[in-house]
């Protein structure tokens, strides 16, 4: 890094870390985060699983209805332990299901106590303990109930939620990092413009090297928030068990294995570039805050329509947007969605090269726009002494 960019980043970064608005900000985002896992935590506590109890005519009738409820229990997502014979005298006798045969093959089941079960899951039961019985009759046995296990290379419904939910926290994470951050440049361009001191600076550095140099120094506060942040969420990811079941697992996974890291960090790069740049070279039209702010409404409002965009892939349509890989704004996020390994690795490359491609042209931007205002700085003053000395001008 040159000395004018070294100077200037390191002036942006400490005025910013100077504030009591950045410490603030730096401890928001554990700080909830710890109430998140708090809260996380104390709804994943285990509760007592309750009892259900087997009463039948036969203890092998009572054995195979016991391993046809265990079945039906675990696909209805109860809590519940499954017992063979009566329960004990309580004033609320809990779940109980009596079956006894009614033919060779025949059975009738009946359930008394609470909490019962439901119509779909009842009907489960009686069917599986039918077709277990009638097994048993052909067979002079019960058959053995193999373990359902999923196919070769699929990984478990849970595994795969969690881990989406892990992308989608880094994809908030940068959503995140650069609402706030690109807030700052803009302001970092409008006090340069505001307190007349960008005249002066040109006058030693080159625009290039001032874009360059608030970028970085803004990038590294941002950095800072940014690795608070994911310090936090990853080692309340590995101690809290809520947080784990939540989601907290996969962005432990995506933080703790080096490839991922790597990949998520040049994608940020790339992101924060691409959106600084573009912020610098729109601000850099502006001619105060007012014109500056309405000038970025359009880019902040594209950041909005990023956000939806990753919010939309947990819920199924990532393969229909797809086609947003090719577009610079929506790169980062559609990539960041996508586990490693899922696009061909010349796929992502090529995205990637594309949005440097628009990271160099909005800098490129940036640098003339910084140019092109002591130019009309100058044009101004000229006109106005011009008008001073037109006596038609004089009332």
């Amino acid at each position: 890094m040159s000395g004018p960019v070294r100077l200037i980043a390191e002036r942006e970064f400490r005025t910013y870390v100077a504030t009591a608005s950045f410490w603030i900000a730096l401890l928001v985002g554990p700080v909830l985060m710890a109430l998140a896992a708090g809260l996380l935590a104390a709804s994943a506590a285990p509760t007592a699983p309750a009892p259900i109890h087997v009463v039948a005519d036969a203890p092998a009738l009572a054995r195979v209805t016991a391993a046809a409820l265990e079945e039906v229990v675990g696909l209805d997502g109860r809590a519940a332990v499954v017992r063979i014979g009566p329960p004990p005298a309580s004033p609320t006798p809990p779940l109980t299901i009596q079956v006894r045969r009614t033919g060779p093959a025949e059975v009738e089941l009946a359930q008394s106590g609470a909490p019962a079960l439901g119509p779909l899951p009842w009907r489960l039961l009686t069917r599986t303990v039918e077709r277990d019985v009638a097994r048993g009759v052909l067979a002079a046995s019960p058959p053995p109930r193999p373990e359902a296990a999923p196919p070769p290379g699929d990984s478990p419904p849970s595994v795969g939620a969690a881990a989406a939910l892990g992308r989608f926290a880094l994809v908030l994470t940068l959503w995140m990092t650069l609402t706030g951050s690109l807030g700052m440049l803009l302001q970092a361009v409008v006090r340069e413009r505001g307190n007349r001191s960008l005249e002066s600076l040109l006058a030693s550095v080159r625009p290039m090297q001032i874009v360059l140099g608030k970028v970085v120094g803004v990038g590294a506060v941002s950095l800072l928030v940014l690795g608070a942040w994911l310090g936090s969420a990853a080692a309340l990811a590995m101690l809290a068990p809520g947080v784990r079941q939540a989601g907290g697992a996969g962005l432990a996974d995506s933080l703790g294995d080096p490839v991922s890291l790597v990949r998520a960090a040049a994608i940020y790069l790339l992101a924060f570039a691409f959106y600084g740049l573009l912020t610098v070279a729109v601000g850099a039209r502006a001619r105060d805050a007012a014109s500056a702010q309405n000038l970025t409404r359009p880019l902040f409002g594209l950041l909005l329509a990023t956000f939806f965009v990753a919010l939309a892939v947990p819920l199924g349509a990532g393969d229909r947007l797809d086609w947003l890989l090719w577009v610079p704004p929506f790169t980062p996020f559609v990539l960041l969605t996508k586990a490693p390994g899922a696009l061909p690795l010349v796929q992502e490359v090529a995205a990637c090269v594309l949005l440097a491609i628009g990271a160099v042209l909005a800098g490129r931007a940036a640098a003339q726009g910084l140019a092109a205002q002591p130019i009309e700085r100058r044009r101004q003053i000229i006109g106005r002494r011009a008008e001073d000395r037109d006596p038609a001008s004089i009332p």
